[in-house]
């Protein structure tokens, strides 16, 4: 969603005149915005909570911990402008807004394309995703120096196909089932791995890509068709673990799992639209598994929230 100017003043108003906000951790994500007929209030952003990414980030914070509130804001351009808007509207003397500048902060997703940002300590999407994450894991040293986060990996499905998750799904009730059989994580990661010939926006942003990529393969790869044929092959022979998390997790980096998500159906004798299992399955996971994993690097979004309640209780005033 693209906010035209009258509209984007009316969005970040209401997001400063929200009660639900005081002495709260504020993070602003993707995911296009309830759409409200004429102005909106503090009290139509109640229904951020309801959409995807804010719903799957809310099921992630871990137990007894303060419940930040999130705000959608459109895609990635706009989570970022909001936040400097933000900014720009609230100094820290203002007493006609609640929100607490120093418990601000944001995640957008980490694309192909690098996004630049003006007037920033770090330029650009990419260049927080190099300082922010190191093999996989968030930089533990770094992760206080960032108010916008990426995500890091590519998009919030990635987190829903992790590897540790095989045992997971297995354990489900209602097994997932994927091409008319018991989800297989490693079939999911072939087929995203054969879909890289196709992908037109991985092509585009090639070079990145590869940068990407070179912290952890001693390989170079010359255009996506060489990468793909080159990532099966790996894939078909690695036994050791380890290296073979390794691999899946650096396809998660540059491959999008939302077609792939999206084809993970319930059992035939179930009776429920797909759509709202795959929701179910990732607010379970949420709860069940990421928001278990709070203290572990390892697991982004919930390291996430853990370290931005950190900073706001060290820097923010209550």
């Amino acid at each position: 969603m693209s906010f035209k100017p009258p509209q984007f003043d009316e969005h970040c108003q209401s997001i400063l005149k929200s009660r639900s906000i005081r002495n709260k951790v504020v993070i602003l994500c993707e995911e296009t915005p309830p759409s409200i007929k004429g102005t909106r209030s503090p009290q139509s952003y109640k229904k951020n909570k309801d959409l995807p990414d804010a719903n799957f980030y809310l099921a992630c914070v871990p137990p007894l911990q303060p419940l930040p509130v999130f705000f959608n804001c459109g895609g990635k351009t706009t989570v970022i402008k909001t936040y400097f808007r933000l900014l720009e509207l609230c100094p820290e003397s203002s007493s006609e807004y609640y929100l607490n500048p120093d418990k601000l902060f944001a995640i957008v997703d980490l694309d192909n394309q690098d996004k630049t940002i003006e007037n920033y300590s770090f330029a650009s999407t990419d260049t927080i995703f190099f300082d922010l994450y190191q093999k996989f894991q968030v930089n533990q040293q770094n992760a206080p120096n960032h108010r916008i986060w990426t995500t890091g990996l590519i998009h919030k499905e990635a987190y829903f196909i992790i590897p540790e998750l095989q045992d997971f799904f297995d354990m489900c009730i209602n097994i997932p089932h994927y091409k008319n059989n018991p989800l297989s994580l490693n079939k999911i990661y072939l087929g995203m791995a054969e879909s890289i010939i196709d992908d037109i926006d991985l092509e585009r942003n090639f070079e990145g890509v590869k940068k990407r990529l070179k912290d952890i393969f001693n390989s170079e790869f010359n255009d996506k068709n060489e990468l793909k044929d080159w990532w099966i092959d790996k894939f078909n022979v690695t036994v050791e673990k380890e290296q073979k998390d390794q691999l899946i997790l650096a396809l998660l980096t540059i491959k999008k799992a939302k077609n792939f998500w999206e084809n993970i159906q319930p059992p035939e004798d179930v009776s429920i639209l797909p759509e709202r299992f795959q929701e179910q399955l990732s607010l379970e996971m949420a709860r069940q598994f990421y928001a278990k994993q709070s203290n572990d690097p390892k697991y982004h979004i919930p390291y996430f929230l853990e370290t931005v309640q950190k900073i706001a209780e060290n820097r923010g005033t209550f």
